[in-house]
């Protein structure tokens, strides 16, 4: 279970993912991440605009912490993988603690990274699952598996809804669709609640 690492970003191009090796270049504000056999690059935005003002997907509350205060032990189990795996994530659709509200769809968390114009930092991201397309709370994007960590924690970039086979991007906050939409994912707002703890909010009508 290898964390992701960078080698000689902007020369040698290469990442390891759950030990496999990956390629990358970065071209024209794009980054582009390969398969093992550098046969095909995927391409991934650095910088996004134009996007849409209103996602169909209905408001509902969400309030979640992961952390290693928290009497639930998957939720610190979440914690430990999110905050030491690059690219960690993980889908949550069932209530671990029952005062857990997770949205529409439930809530897709992962160490996600932006890009600070010579490096990137790694920081925490939150979406609805629910596929903007279909708008239907059981109707749920996938992550795009690159490797298990767990049994239910991958490593993953991307997710795809499994009815109309839409794929957005999860890395860098944004939930942009890369295909089949011209909605992104509804984010959630991802704040430091306390030492060692994530909480989890809507924050349209979520005030803490």
């Amino acid at each position: 279970m290898d964390r992701i690492r960078f080698f000689n970003i902007f020369s040698e191009n290469q990442i390891v993912i759950s030990g496999k090796n990956l390629f990358y270049k970065i071209e024209n504000g794009h980054l582009f991440i390969s398969d093992e056999n550098k046969d095909k690059y995927y391409d991934r935005p650095l910088t996004r605009c134009n996007k849409p003002d209103v996602i169909p997907i209905p408001d509902k509350s969400v309030d979640l912490s992961l952390g290693s205060y928290m009497d639930y032990y998957y939720y610190y189990y979440y914690y430990y993988y999110l905050t030491n795996f690059s690219f960690a994530t993980i889908s949550i659709t069932e209530k671990k603690n029952p005062n857990d509200k997770l949205g529409y769809g439930g809530v897709l968390v992962t160490n996600g990274q932006y890009y600070t114009g010579n490096r990137y930092i790694s920081k925490i991201y939150a979406y609805d699952l629910a596929c903007p397309v279909e708008v239907d709370e059981n109707i749920r994007v996938i992550p795009d598996n690159l490797g298990q960590l767990t049994d239910f924690i991958q490593t993953a970039l991307t997710a795809t809804c499994p009815k109309c086979g839409a794929k957005y991007d999860i890395a860098d906050g944004t939930g942009e669709p890369l295909n089949g939409s011209k909605y992104p994912l509804l984010p959630y707002y991802v704040y430091a609640s306390s030492k060692n703890n994530y909480r989890i909010i809507n924050s349209k009508i979520d005030i803490d």
